[in-house]
């Protein structure tokens, strides 16, 4: 701020002109200096304004990276896991396979077995049974056998092909 200084008038006034010159010009200068350095603040306000965003878009891209990389990772290991559900899904249907295989011929075995027991039991009755017995004898074994042998066949059918 420049203060205006009162002329002086009489003897004083002209010892004090250049004094009063020399405040003049010195406050033309402040005045100058004021405004370049006000400018120069404003400049500065705007390049901190443009740093910030500037700064303020990179952390943003920077966040949207790394949520990304978060993300691919996340990615592989979920790729990773599902290969490794595949191996497990394909070892576990192997596995059940082989057990079904198992179960179908043990219980072809014991098939046999029974079959084998029920014609020495069948056989041991036909020499009990009087001679007009055989013959319905021999009917009621054929019905039942055609009945046991159509569930046999299903079951077989069911466990060997499941998906039928």
């Amino acid at each position: 701020m420049r203060r205006s200084v009162p002329p002086r008038t009489g003897a004083n006034a002209c010892a004090r002109r250049p004094e009063s010159e020399l405040a003049g010009a010195q406050g033309r200068v402040a005045d100058r200096l004021e405004a370049k350095l006000g400018e120069a603040l404003g400049k500065l306000d705007a390049r901190a304004a443009a740093l910030r965003r500037f700064y303020n878009d990179c952390d943003a891209r920077l966040a949207v990276m790394d949520r990304c990389n978060r993300d691919l990772e996340e990615s592989r290991r979920l790729e990773e896991l599902s290969g490794r559900a595949d191996i497990v899904i394909a070892r576990a249907e192997g596995v059940m396979e082989s057990l079904a295989r198992a179960f179908v011929a043990e219980a072809r075995t014991m098939g046999d077995a029974l079959g084998v027991v029920a014609t020495v039991g069948i056989k041991s009755l036909a020499g009990e049974a009087p001679v007009d017995n055989i013959e319905y004898l021999a009917d009621r074994i054929i019905e039942s056998s055609d009945r046991e042998r159509t569930a046999i066949e299903d079951l077989d059918r069911q466990l060997m092909h499941p998906s039928r």
